[in-house]
Parts: structure tokens; C-alpha cells; sequence
């Protein structure tokens, strides 16, 4: 099979080699001229590419399978490499029937609008339901019916991530296929079944795939921080010295009493990363070398509303930027067209909880959990995209949030820098806070709901995101996602 190689560094191998197989009618250099290899370099991923030729008589060869196998997989695994295999319509499909025979020779999926079977087949497993649905005897020689018995019976630890079009015309299909996967693991944007979708998709898609499963790392494991793991060291000491000498507990409370005032400073400063992991930056790319891509994000809480959210999305396309919308989720239920219309506009929806609790920060480790967990569901519901990041109600939190977290495959966001547009109308105010220091990998921080209102009547954010665009392009930046930078 012939192949095209794009190395991440060349003469160094990488930790991960990524195979793409194309759709029916399109070769490797397809993704080559549709930007995929640029797309890869430009965030400096540390993943190798190699993009495969399936001509359509590999597609009625029985030995197709099995020549990308010894052609393709066998060696790639010979380097050490973690294998994805990757694909897009038909190639998704080749990815999968490969899956449900070569297990053990990949570390994961990541199917772009996968072609998943013909209508028929689709409609009688959306009629049964996926765990009543029975393959029967035809899997054997059928390929359709054979992958959506992997998908159906699959007990394996490899991550399967899915991304696709709102108007793909095989979203049925991908929905089904959405439908028996994890939070997290699917990517829905606007567009059909085309390359300029995919695209848009492979920016934002092996950021998250690769962040959780990278060689070495187990999704949802938490590591406690260091200062929380002195605070433990503290209350075994206290309680140590407590029983040695009774008559030393004054000493004892009083080292409790440090702790516990240390814990509760930490979680009342929203950029803090004392707690454990916490966006207050963009990451840079390539490492301390290369520094900072020139983007910033700006990311806009508490919405959506259906009186502010509107002009905001209006005011982001005139410029052409890209936001992340921090949302409530009984807000999104309650105004799911307007979610959706966010999405719609190539932005992306992330957690701020599902009531936005004023005593979030109070609550126990099931009480956060409920809020998260909840939001997440709520916004997977509307927009068929599950969050990644997860911002605290007004940046407060308490140690138990970060394990939390861990387990939902969330990450921490708070910011740079915020402009307090929710208690100041003063529009210049706002501007001066958030623009007067701006350069690349900040992330600011405004507010559709619950948006301050200036001397003009109107939500402090209108005013001060127009001018905030302008200063982003004047001084060569670029306004992203948080996803689209995932490292």
C-alpha cells in the first residue's frame, strides 16, 4: 500500500504514530493538499503521520485488512510507536473492521464522519436499540454488521473518539455510534460530510484524544498536589503528636487550623494552582523554546442569553474569532436553539456548572460532582458535544473539586486576566483591565449573563468586545478556542 509519512521532528521518532485511512475516491496526498500535515506541525504535536492510499480495489480485496497490517500497522508497531488508527467515511469504516480483528495492535481510534453501514442496516439498529440489536450470522462475512458488533460488544480499555458534522449526511449513524461512548469522546461541529469540516475537526480533535492517552498516562487518574498531600502530612503529624503527648493538642489544633486556613486561601484565589491543575494561560507550544503560539482565548461565562448572546456571536464572526463559552446548564436547556447556534458558529461550549451555586465552593465532593456531572450531561443533550474544560462559579473552589475533575476527564480553567464586566459598567474600565497588558497565550475573561449594564443601558460586553477584537488583530494575535490549543 503506498503511504505518505509526515514526522513530527524528523530523524527522531515520535511517541505516537497516527494512521489515516481516506474515504472512497481519495488518496493520501488529499490530506496533504486539505492541510491535515500543517495543521499537525503548527501546534507542534509529538505525533508522527502517516496517511495511506486505499484505491478501490482495496476496498473488495479480503486481504486488505491484512495488508495493511503487514505493510503499515506491523511495522509501525515494530518502532516502539503508540498506534491510532485513524479514518475518515469509508476509511472510518476500514479503521473499525480492522479494530474488531487486530486488537492488539492499536492503542486507540479516532474516526472522522466514519461511513458506519448502508441505511437499512442503520434503521434496523435504531429500531431495536443498540444493546437489543443482534448481529446474527451475516457478521461473519458482512463488514457493516461486524463493526457495529465491536461497537456493540467491545470490552476493551482503547479509546474510540468520534467527530463529525451537525449536517453529515450519516449523522443518524454517527449518533448511534455517539450514543455508547463516554463523555468526552465526541467532537460535534457545524458542517456536512466534506473536507473543510474534517478539517476544522482534526484541529480540534487529537488535541483532547491525545492530552488523555498519551504512553504512560491513564485517563481520570488524579494526582494529588503537593500541597495537598502536605496537608495530609500535617494532619498524620498532628494526630501522631496528639497521642504521643496529650497535653501538646493545643499545638496540634494549632497546626490544623495553618492547614486549613492554607486549603481555604487556596480556593478562594480563582488562579491558584496550588488545588491541582489549572489554566491561567494558553500552554505553549514546542516547550520553553518555542514559547507561545500568538493566540489568546477569550471565554465568556454564565450565558447563554437570549438578549446578549446574539449580538456577542454577530460581533465575534465580524472579526472572525473564535470563542469559548463557559455555560451554565439549566441555560442551555432552557435556550437549546441558542446553545446550538453557538456551536453552529464554529465556537465551543465548555462547564460552568449546571445551577452556577453561589455556595459551590461549600459543597463535598458529591455535591460537585452532581453539579459537573449534571452540566455535562445537559450540554451533551443540546449540542451533542460533551465539555472539556470546567470553570468554577466565580473561580471558587475547595480541594475536593480536583479529584472530581480527574474522574469527569475535565480540566481547570480559570484566566489571565478578567474585566469585572459584571459589577462595572464603565466600558473603558472593562477594556483597560483586559487589553492594556495583552499579549499572546492570555486568556481573558467576559460575561453574557449577568453582563453589567453601562450609563447607555446596554451589557458592558457589547461595547468592550469590539474594541478587545481590535486590539487581538492589531497586535497580530489570533483569538481561539481553549480545545483548539490542547497540548
Amino acid at each position: 500500500m503506498r503511504s505518505i509519512f509526515s514526522a513530527a521532528n524528523p530523524g527522531l521518532p515520535a511517541p505516537t504514530q497516527m494512521i489515516w485511512l481516506p474515504g472512497a475516491y481519495h488518496l493520501a496526498r488529499d490530506f496533504e493538499q486539505q492541510g491535515f500535515m500543517h495543521a499537525a506541525s503548527r501546534r507542534r504535536k509529538p505525533i508522527d503521520l502517516r496517511f495511506v492510499d486505499l484505491e478501490m480495489q482495496h476496498l473488495h480485496d479480503h486481504e486488505a485488512l491484512e495488508r495493511l497490517h503487514s505493510e503499515i500497522v506491523a511495522p509501525a508497531r515494530a518502532s516502539g510507536a503508540s498506534i491510532w488508527l485513524a479514518g475518515i467515511s469509508l476509511g472510518g469504516l476500514i479503521a473499525l473492521d480492522y479494530a474488531s480483528s487486530h486488537l492488539d495492535e492499536i492503542d486507540g481510534l479516532c474516526l472522522l464522519a466514519p461511513y458506519l453501514g448502508n441505511r437499512m442496516l442503520i434503521n434496523e439498529i435504531a429500531a431495536a436499540g443498540l444493546s437489543a440489536w443482534e448481529p446474527g450470522d451475516l457478521a461473519e462475512c458482512d463488514a457493516e454488521r461486524r463493526i457495529w458488533r465491536y461497537i456493540k460488544t467491545r470490552m476493551d480499555s482503547r479509546p474510540l473518539f468520534l467527530g463529525y458534522g451537525q449536517g453529515d449526511r450519516f449523522s443518524r449513524a454517527h449518533d448511534l455510534l455517539a450514543a455508547s461512548l463516554p463523555a468526552g469522546s465526541v467532537d460535534v461541529i457545524a458542517g456536512g460530510h466534506e473536507w473543510r469540516t474534517w478539517t476544522r475537526l482534526w484541529e480540534n480533535f487529537p488535541g483532547f484524544a491525545f492530552r488523555m492517552n498519551t504512553p504512560g498516562h491513564k485517563p481520570g487518574r488524579w494526582k494529588p498536589a503537593p500541597l495537598l498531600l502536605a496537608s495530609g502530612a500535617v494532619h498524620l503529624g498532628a494526630a501522631a503528636v496528639w497521642l504521643a503527648r496529650p497535653h501538646s493538642w493545643p499545638w496540634a489544633l494549632g497546626a490544623l487550623i495553618a492547614n486549613h486556613a492554607a486549603l481555604a486561601a487556596a480556593g478562594l484565589w480563582p488562579r491558584s494552582q496550588l488545588l491541582g491543575s489549572n489554566w491561567i494561560r494558553l500552554p505553549a507550544h514546542g516547550g520553553p523554546v518555542q514559547g507561545a503560539a500568538p493566540d489568546v482565548a477569550i471565554t465568556i461565562d454564565d450565558g447563554p442569553d437570549p438578549h446578549v448572546t446574539p449580538q456577542v456571536l454577530t460581533q465575534l464572526e465580524e472579526y472572525r474569532a473564535s470563542a469559548t463559552f463557559f455555560c451554565i446548564g439549566d441555560r442551555v436547556l432552557r435556550y437549546p436553539d441558542l446553545a446550538r447556534e453557538i456551536v453552529r458558529r464554529g465556537h465551543v461550549i465548555e462547564n460552568h456548572s449546571q445551577r452556577h451555586r453561589h455556595n459551590f465552593s461549600l459543597l463535598g465532593p458529591a455535591g460537585m460532582n452532581a453539579e459537573i456531572s449534571r452540566a455535562q450531561e445537559s450540554i451533551h443533550r443540546v449540542t451533542g458535544s460533551s465539555p472539556l474544560f470546567f470553570r468554577a462559579p466565580a473561580g471558587l473552589r475547595n480541594p475536593f473539586l480536583d479529584p472530581v475533575l480527574a474522574r469527569l476527564k475535565l480540566q481547570l480553567a480559570s484566566w489571565t486576566r478578567r474585566g469585572f464586566d459584571t459589577v462595572s459598567g464603565d466600558a473603558d474600565a472593562v477594556f483597560r483591565r483586559l487589553a492594556g497588558p495583552l499579549q499572546a497565550g492570555d486568556i481573558l475573561l467576559l460575561h453574557d449573563g449577568h453582563a453589567a449594564r453601562g450609563r447607555n443601558g446596554r451589557p458592558v460586553i457589547l461595547d468592550v468586545l469590539p474594541r478587545l477584537l481590535e486590539a487581538v488583530q492589531t497586535r497580530g494575535l489570533k483569538a481561539v478556542t481553549l480545545r483548539s490549543v490542547l497540548p
